[in-house]
Formats: C-alpha cells, sequence, structure tokens
C-alpha cells in the first residue's frame, strides 16, 4: 500500500468502542448478477434507522462496513470522529415590552425558535433591539447593511435570505451560497458584538409550521471547544415568525413591509427600536455526542486533494419535507406485497445510495491504477439534521496534514435504475469551475444537468454551505434523478434474514439495482477534477468572513 506523507492510518477499532468492533458486520449476501453498489445500498439500508443518536451501534456498524471496503480496496483509511453538542431546550421565557405593549411568550411558543448558541446552560438578557435589514456586509456588492450601529450586547433582527430581483439574488452566487445563509447571518451580527441574532422567517421559502416542526426537539452542532478556528456565536441564536416581526415593530411604531421594502436598497441604515426592550432567560442542557466519518485516501502527486463525500443514511423526510411530501411517501407503502416470511423495507431512494456511488466509484478508481495529479479523499458521512457538520469538521481537520480541499464533491443520492437521463444540481453551485466540468461529464453520457428544488436536500445542504465557503472550499452537490418520478422513485428492497431477495419499483416490477451511470459519471468527474492543469489558485474565503 502507497504512503501518503504525513498521513497515519488508523484502524477502527482503535476510534470506536470495544462493542462496536465485535458486531458482525457481513454485508447481506449478493444476489447473482446484482451490483456491488447494490450490496452497498442494501447494508446501509438493514442498519438505517433516522431516528438514532450520533454514535449509535447503527452508525458504527455502517462506519465499519464502509472502512472494511475502503481497507479492502487497499487505500489507506482512518474513522474520524466528529465531537458533538446536542442542546436540548428546557425552558425559555422571552418578553417583549415598548410604547406598543408588552408581550410574555414561555417556550415551546408559536412565535418564536431559539436555542443557545454559544453551547451554555443557561443564557439570560434584558436589552434593546435593532433592525439591521439583511444583516450582510458584502464588499463585492458595496453593501453594508450595519453600517457602523452600535450592535454591543443588543439583540439584532435580520430578514432571512438576500435582496432579490424576480428569483435572483441581487448579490448573485455569494447570496445563494454564503450570504443568504443563517450561519452567514448568525456569525456577522456575533463578529459585531451582538449579544442575540433573530431572523425573520420568509413564509414564500417554507410555511413557518414546517420551521417549528422542523426545530422539534434539539439542536446539534459542533462542539465548539474542538475547533481549531471558531466563529463568533451570539448568546441566542433563531427564527422569529413573520407575525411576531410585525407585532415587534409595530410596538415602536414601525411597519414590516415598509422595512422590508426599505432593507431591499444598499443605502439601508440599521434602526434601533426606539423604547422597545427584550428580557429572555433560557435553560437548557448539554449533551456530548460523537458522530463517526469513514475517510479512505488514494494519494496523489500534490498536496492539494479532491474530496469526494456520500451520506449512509436517509435525510429524515420528518424532519426536513414538506408534509405532504412525508405523507405522500407514508401513502405508498401499503401498494407493495412482501413474499411469505420476508419483511418489506420501504425506503426513498435515499438511504446510501450516495455512499454507495463513492465506494463504487473508489474500487474504479483504484482498478485504474492511476495515480492522479491530487489525491482523491473518500468520505462516507452520516445525515445529521444540521446539514454537513462532518464536512465542516473535516475542513477543519483534513486527513492529510498540510494539504488543502482542492474541491468537494457531495453525492447526495444515485439512481438505482441506471437509466436516468438527468443529473441534479442541488441549489447553487460554490464554483463556476466544478459546473463546467459536471456538465462535460454528464453531456458525455448524453445527460442534462439541472437545478434540483426537492426541499427536503436544498434545505440540508444550504445549512453546510455557508461553513464550507468560509474556508474557501468549491462545492458541487449532486442528486440523480430518475426519468419517471412515479416509476423509480419509491424504490423498495425485499429482505429475508438480512439476505437481500430483490428489488421492485412503485410499479411492482422486479429488477437489480445497478446505479451504473451514476459511477461511471462520479469516478470520470473525479477523474477529470484530480488532474486538471488549469484548476483556478484557492480562492480565500468569501466577504468580511476571511
Amino acid at each position: 500500500m502507497s504512503a501518503v506523507p504525513a498521513i497515519r492510518a488508523l484502524a477502527f477499532c482503535a476510534l470506536t468502542p470495544l462493542a462496536a468492533c465485535a458486531v458482525n458486520n457481513e454485508p447481506p449476501p449478493r444476489n447473482e448478477g446484482a451490483s456491488r453498489a447494490a450490496t452497498h445500498v442494501a447494508f446501509f439500508d438493514t442498519v438505517d434507522n433516522p431516528e438514532d443518536d450520533p454514535g449509535s451501534e447503527r452508525e458504527s456498524r455502517a462506519m465499519r462496513y464502509a472502512a472494511d471496503y475502503f481497507q479492502g480496496l487497499g487505500l489507506q483509511t482512518m474513522v474520524q470522529t466528529v465531537p458533538l453538542v446536542r442542546m436540548i431546550p428546557i425552558t425559555a421565557t422571552v418578553t417583549l415590552s415598548g410604547p406598543g405593549g408588552v408581550v410574555t411568550e414561555v417556550s415551546p411558543s408559536s412565535r418564536f425558535i431559539m436555542w443557545a448558541g454559544k453551547q451554555a446552560e443557561r443564557v439570560t438578557l434584558d436589552t434593546g433591539i435593532v433592525f439591521a435589514g439583511y444583516g450582510i456586509v458584502s464588499p463585492e456588492y458595496h453593501r453594508d447593511d450595519y453600517k457602523g450601529a452600535d450592535l454591543t450586547g443588543k439583540i439584532v433582527v435580520v430578514l432571512e435570505g438576500t435582496p432579490r430581483t424576480g428569483t435572483r439574488s441581487n448579490l448573485g452566487t455569494l447570496g445563494e451560497t454564503y450570504y443568504g445563509t443563517r450561519q452567514y447571518k448568525f456569525e456577522e451580527a456575533a463578529r459585531r458584538g451582538a449579544a442575540g441574532v433573530l431572523i425573520v422567517h420568509d413564509e414564500q421559502e417554507e410555511p413557518w409550521a414546517e420551521m417549528q416542526r422542523q426545530a422539534t426537539g434539539s439542536i446539534v452542532d459542533i462542539d465548539s471547544s474542538t475547533l481549531q478556528h471558531p466563529q463568533p456565536k451570539a448568546d441566542i441564536e433563531g427564527w422569529l415568525s413573520p407575525d411576531t416581526a410585525r407585532e415587534l415593530l409595530e410596538m415602536a411604531g414601525k411597519n414590516l413591509p415598509q422595512f422590508r421594502h426599505q432593507a431591499h436598497e444598499a443605502a439601508f441604515e440599521p434602526v434601533e427600536l426606539p423604547g422597545v426592550r427584550a428580557t429572555v432567560r433560557m435553560d437548557s442542557r448539554l449533551e456530548k455526542l460523537t458522530s463517526q466519518d469513514v475517510i479512505a485516501v488514494l494519494p496523489g502527486r500534490h498536496p492539494e486533494h479532491v474530496l469526494l463525500a456520500g451520506r449512509w443514511n436517509r435525510i429524515d423526510p420528518d424532519a426536513w419535507a414538506s408534509r405532504s411530501f412525508a405523507e405522500a411517501e407514508a401513502g405508498t407503502a401499503s401498494s407493495f406485497a412482501a413474499p411469505p416470511d420476508t419483511e418489506m423495507v420501504s425506503h426513498l431512494n435515499d438511504d446510501g445510495s450516495g455512499a454507495a456511488v463513492v465506494m463504487e466509484a473508489a474500487r474504479r478508481l483504484v482498478e485504474a491504477r492511476e495515480r492522479p495529479l491530487r489525491s482523491v479523499v473518500f468520505m462516507v458521512g452520516t445525515a445529521l439534521k444540521p446539514g454537513l457538520l462532518g464536512l465542516e469538521y473535516y475542513v477543519e481537520h483534513p486527513a492529510i496534514r498540510g494539504s488543502r480541499v482542492d474541491a468537494l464533491i457531495v453525492m447526495d443520492r444515485a439512481d438505482l435504475t441506471g437509466a436516468s437521463q438527468r443529473l441534479g444540481k442541488i441549489g447553487t453551485a460554490s464554483d463556476t469551475a466544478l459546473s463546467q466540468l459536471t456538465r462535460g461529464a454528464a453531456i458525455e453520457q448524453g445527460r442534462l444537468v439541472e437545478l434540483d428544488e426537492n426541499p427536503h436536500r436544498r434545505f440540508y445542504y444550504k445549512f453546510g454551505q455557508a461553513a464550507l465557503a468560509r474556508h474557501g472550499v468549491r462545492m458541487i452537490a449532486l442528486t440523480s434523478t430518475p426519468e419517471e418520478d412515479g416509476a423509480s422513485r419509491h424504490l423498495r428492497h425485499i429482505a429475508s434474514r438480512d439476505r437481500v431477495v430483490g428489488f421492485t419499483d412503485a410499479g411492482a416490477h422486479s429488477f437489480v439495482p445497478n446505479p451504473r451511470q451514476d459511477s461511471a459519471l462520479l469516478t470520470a468527474l473525479v477523474r477529470r477534477v484530480a488532474n486538471a492543469t488549469n484548476w483556478p489558485p484557492h480562492h480565500e474565503p468569501a466577504g468580511p468572513a476571511r
């Protein structure tokens, strides 16, 4: 096995509990003729449970399976632990007072969603409120929504997203991938001394009731004490419903629609709401959690590397999709009849297919016996509600010391029919060069690259894009779109005693899943990026976060 300078291959069992290492992780026996990727999908599906906490036995089994596979290919393999903190709200009391009256709310509330930004068990505030438009400072677009306002110790209220003309952000691609994200808004206000940051939710993006449903339970984030370059955090972060924001402004004799209109212009000036104060007391319970990413390295000739990642478990549709989407999935569950002595396992073409194609691309690249210009790092990670936490942690702690991530390619899911003519790009790619190379690889297969608007994927990836953009990482996230939604979206495999018996589509037609197109495309794309000689120089993080 080739050596990579300054990298230490770590044994899996040295990094996980002994109990996890004792688990039998043999994959289900594969049907004659079934693809390797189908075997991976079948295994991940047998251990997937979106209700499991990070660090669960199921996650350990999935990570061990992926690690064993990469090691079997001769790749240097490690399991990177991702330290997390779960913040479980116990109670929060918010009192808004002003010339127009007093409003007191005790959580859980229909008016706000709030958590402790600094991962503290108790937060108390008694302070003024500043409305700061969209809360964006963009030198590239000559925009500064703060204009030197004193935010020290105050709560800042900002609008969701970016100013738009029609459907396009006035701040271009950076608006979509960076300035419009909640993470950027929280950090920018905290950088300027704000004690709290509340975003006014835009119901054109998603109904407020959906936001509340997504936020049930707890907030999970990377343990800030483990970050090499922690970003500033306010004491409280969260969201205000549009109705609450309207009521808050009316207390000060202001008008929300008028403020929205004014905030659209770069000349907007922040406004401290006269006579309005917020008193907040929040108690939370903090729990330390540990998630895992499996990382395997194909050494290259240069220190830079390309990161290819896929998740092994589903994005919980209960937490990320619209209710109608989740109900549509549940409504199809009774349309299939399992053979005797078998169990019908239902999934939304969402369980492990992204990780499976990443693993298959690794096999193809290893068997090609080519040493790429840049190293290629393969990652299998866990889907967590907040999004790309594992990837964010990896960028802070790369597998190859002294190396940087030149490009990040995320395969969200693959089309198991192998016949798709479309490739979905989730959200807005943060780099034109990656988009062009992806389009070229797709054209060679006679496929189109289209924007994927599936809401539970779009929101999932949007939460992580700001953190990666802050590190200057070029990123593109892809999903393979079946040709006929009704024929291949709701895929099911039939399992008997952990053995895959067969697969059916929504028309109850049996087939052997083989995402051959996506495996070939991903392999070609990684090869193009890893060997590009005219790759743009590494760009610094966008905006004032540098």
